[in-house]
């Protein structure tokens, strides 16, 4: 088995994740920027709004291409790392994030676009494990990661409300 090195794992990781930046900041632009009313464009100076007072915050999450077939009607989120550093789902339970960007790279996997992406309400989210977590309504599974590098919890799409989806594509 090889020997883990979860700093340079995680480096890895950030930097693959990272060639999709310029792109999830363009799909995040489309959909939290709006054009602002005629009344408030002539009035107020204003063509471009942003419905938020505010910072808002996004998780981001990118899989590999080769994941999407089989994966595609779900989301993860990583639940443990042995090296005991807090996971992204303690982090969304404990209240961080407004949204979460999950999305499936292309086959070209170099930073050029999606296969497929959802945007959803982390608040929601939250909501739906406080009322359904441990109930048959919201269908998950823990699983770990091939290379004993971390666990994750898996979310089935289609046990989320309306709401909890911001947008697909």
């Amino acid at each position: 088995m090889r020997q883990l090195n979860f700093k340079k794992d995680w480096k890895e990781d950030k930097a693959w994740v990272d060639l999709f930046e310029p792109a999830i900041k363009k799909i995040c632009a489309e959909v939290f920027i709006h054009a602002a009313p005629k009344r408030i464009d002539m009035e107020e100076a204003t063509d471009l709004l942003v419905l938020e007072i505010k910072p808002i915050t996004i998780a981001c999450r990118v899989r590999r291409y080769k994941y999407y077939p089989d994966f595609s009607d779900e989301f993860t989120m990583r639940r443990s790392r042995p090296s005991g550093k807090k996971s992204e789902i303690s982090k969304i339970i404990e209240g961080w994030g407004d949204y979460y960007f999950y999305g499936f790279s292309n086959k070209f996997e170099d930073g050029s676009g999606f296969e497929s992406y959802t945007i959803f309400d982390l608040r929601i989210f939250r909501r739906e494990l406080i009322l359904h977590g441990y109930k048959k309504h919201l269908k998950f599974s823990r699983q770990n990661n091939k290379n004993g590098s971390s666990d994750f919890l898996a979310f089935k799409l289609n046990c989320f409300p309306e709401d909890f989806f911001i947008k697909e594509a």
